[in-house]
């Protein structure tokens, strides 16, 4: 593991364990749920894959549908 990725996991454990919520978490490290999710699955963090592939599928249920074009 990178030291920039190991980094990255340390700064993201410290915020959960501090009560920091996930979505704000992301905004702060500038990624994506679904990007920290796959990064964390890659690298063996299941507890931090969990989380916020939770997160992200949550987002992906509430998304509003996009609206189709009706014809004109």
């Amino acid at each position: 593991m990178q030291p920039a990725t190991r980094d990255l996991f340390e700064d993201i454990d410290w915020m959960l364990e501090t009560g920091e919520a996930p979505h704000r978490i992301a905004d702060r490290v500038g990624r994506n749920p679904e990007a920290i999710a796959r990064l964390a699955a890659r690298h063996g963090r299941t507890d931090i894959a969990r989380t916020f592939q939770a997160l992200y599928e949550s987002i992906r249920r509430h998304a509003t549908p996009a609206r189709k074009k009706e014809p004109a």
